[in-house]
């Protein structure tokens, strides 16, 4: 390798005005962003999403940033994008770094990921992790100096299973550690961080085809890498910031029709062919170093099955590693009741969503414990929705109904709640 190796960051962005400060601080942040390159799939229109382009970065750099423009309405999800990058953008640089368009990076944060990288005990090692989440002021506006409110914490986070969804697929979640000294081996992989050698890109691409997945994205790569030879491990520190809210952008699924659940299924039953062990690699890539047998028995799960096991639940982390105690004595049940209060990663998540700290003016999120009775979750019953006006929403909340969106359904309440007919 050259004497300052250098570093591809690929980035998908769909009409995310966040995106623009992203690049700069990848840019500010970097030892030396001399080596940085950075390669956008940009899926927006251009009169409509101008605020994603009121910044640059500096000039000296603005030669390092490549970039793809896609109408938002022929945008097919984050593989499709993350593939076209692959296939379009990436230069043979020395390593490759994945990322999300909405982050934020600690100082110096090259030197530390190439550091870490060659620490772990692995010819082909892949850092990755669910990052810590920063926030934004409630007065945020596209255009405004960065105003990113960072958490102090920086203890590091693992990859730990935490359910299979009701569509079949894996869902993982971030676990927060003690402090190691060197990068610790782990069972998953994150689409949204991801550092490794640049001759993944080689080895494991894309795959193209997997057109309007967002769930089973994580799980697919984590089965052709594992089985390809690469290894997982989770930095020993945070590297970086994610807007886990989503109120500041849409999203790709805003353009919701017949066609694109047919591409959807389409690849959902593309990824469940391969994690039962059918086909699922690409042509490009080499024979298989590991089985997906081998797989599932060392990450602790069964696809087929949709069981996980205590070692699933732990990311491969010994009990005694994090540094939630209750996490070290993980439930199994996807519907068992909580007597000891809503899941501890809801307040947190919803804080979040909220764009500001309660010392800045935001409401606080107080979760009192709650009965043995689970909550209930009521599907609405029609695609066919409107906008709520405020006075509704209040009269369903003084009912004991809140509104939540999918993420919220999936990543907090889900695993604890009842689904019922809304007729009943």
């Amino acid at each position: 390798m050259a004497a300052d190796p250098s570093i591809f960051v690929s980035i998908p962005a769909y009409r995310d005005p966040e995106c623009q400060y992203t690049i700069i601080d990848l840019f500010e942040k970097a030892a030396k962003p001399s080596r940085v390159f950075i390669g956008v799939c940009w899926q927006v229109d251009r009169e409509e999403d101008a605020d994603c382009f009121l910044l640059q970065p500096p000039s000296s750099y603005a030669g390092q940033v490549r970039t793809l423009f896609l109408h938002h309405s022929e945008a097919r999800g984050p593989c499709y994008a993350r593939a076209r990058i692959q296939q379009e953008l990436f230069q043979a640089e020395d390593y490759y770094f994945q990322l999300d368009s909405h982050f934020r990076m600690i100082p110096k944060w090259d030197e530390e990921l190439i550091h870490q990288l060659g620490m772990c005990d692995s010819k082909k090692p892949i850092l990755s992790t669910y990052p810590s989440s920063y926030t934004l002021p409630e007065d945020y506006r596209p255009g405004m100096p960065d105003a990113a409110e960072l958490p102090k914490s920086i203890e590091p986070i693992a990859l730990c299973a935490r359910e299979f969804g009701a569509d079949g697929f894996l869902r993982i979640t971030g676990k927060k550690c003690k402090t190691f000294s060197e990068p610790r081996p782990g069972l998953f992989w994150a689409a949204g961080f991801a550092f490794s050698s640049g001759q993944v890109v080689k080895e494991v691409p894309y795959d193209i085809r997997l057109e309007d997945l967002f769930f089973g994205e994580e799980s697919s790569m984590a089965v052709r890498l594992w089985t390809s030879g690469w290894d997982f491990f989770a930095p020993t520190k945070v590297m970086g910031y994610h807007l886990w809210t989503r109120k500041h952008r849409p999203v790709f699924r805003e353009h919701d029709s017949e066609e694109q659940r047919q591409r959807q299924a389409a690849s959902q039953k593309r990824v469940t062919m391969q994690l039962s062990g059918g086909d699922g690699q690409s042509s490009h890539e080499p024979p298989a170093a590991r089985s997906l047998r081998e797989y599932e028995e060392f990450a602790g799960i069964s696809f087929e099955k949709r069981k996980l096991s205590a070692r699933a639940l732990r990311g491969g982390m010994d009990p005694g590693d994090f540094m939630d105690e209750a996490t070290a004595t993980p439930s199994q049940s996807s519907k068992s009741p909580y007597p000891q209060g809503l899941p501890t990663n809801i307040a947190s998540t919803i804080q979040a969503m909220l764009g500001k700290d309660t010392a800045a003016g935001a409401p606080t999120v107080l979760l009192t414990p709650l009965s043995s009775t689970p909550p209930r979750l009521l599907s609405a019953p029609t695609k066919k929705l409107r906008l709520l006006q405020p006075k509704e929403v209040e009269q369903l909340n003084s009912c004991g109904i809140c509104i939540i969106d999918a993420f919220l359904r999936d990543r907090c309440y889900g695993p604890f709640a009842e689904e019922v007919d809304p007729s009943e």
